[in-house]
């Protein structure tokens, strides 16, 4: 069983630029050696692919390509020129992109994280992590504002996890609450 990226805040750099981090470090091993951030980007493109297959249309399409851009390793800048190169304005192709990659990663780092649970050893909590800067937006203050809720429950904005609209820039923290 896989460990989640991040079990603590203590552990997690700067909120902000979490996600784009693990996207960053795919291809590069841990310290025991096990190219870990390789899984982690494995799982979200598994993730991404299983959403394609529950799609239709143009939904299939876009979900298939964002499946195969995390399963080819490809920068998600470089996702944003393709994307775009179909005919999207630039700025609505990096929205949808990054969002769209925002949300493989942090529902596979959720189920993960469930997965792990579920082991029964631990007891995990989640929370949703802002920048706390004035971009943050109600929805999004009012999640955080909920601090650490167990990994089943729905944050105030009904949603399991970020992203929670159309261009946010949230993560997930995680921290162990003793034993089951």
């Amino acid at each position: 069983m896989r460990p989640p990226m991040v079990l603590s805040t203590e552990d997690a750099g700067p909120k902000a630029c979490r996600i784009g981090a693990h996207v960053a470090m795919a291809g590069q091993e841990s310290d025991d050696g096990s190219p870990r951030v390789n899984r982690f980007i494995e799982q979200s493109a598994n993730w991404a692919r299983a959403r394609a297959a529950e799609e239709t249309g143009s939904y299939k399409e876009f979900w298939s390509f964002i499946a195969n851009s995390l399963a080819e390793n490809v920068a998600v800048s470089e996702m944003i020129a393709r994307f775009a190169a179909r005919g999207f304005a630039r700025r609505d192709a990096e929205r949808l992109v990054r969002t769209a990659v925002a949300t493989a990663i942090q529902t596979s780092q959720l189920e993960d994280t469930i997965r792990v649970e579920g082991d029964g050893t631990l007891r995990i909590l989640k929370c949703w992590s802002t920048g706390k800067d004035e971009q943050v937006c109600e929805a999004c203050r009012a999640n955080e504002a909920q601090g650490w809720i167990g990994l089943n429950e729905l944050f105030r904005s009904g949603h399991r996890c970020p992203p929670a609209h159309l261009g946010c820039r949230f993560a997930l923290d995680f921290k162990a609450s003793g034993r089951k």
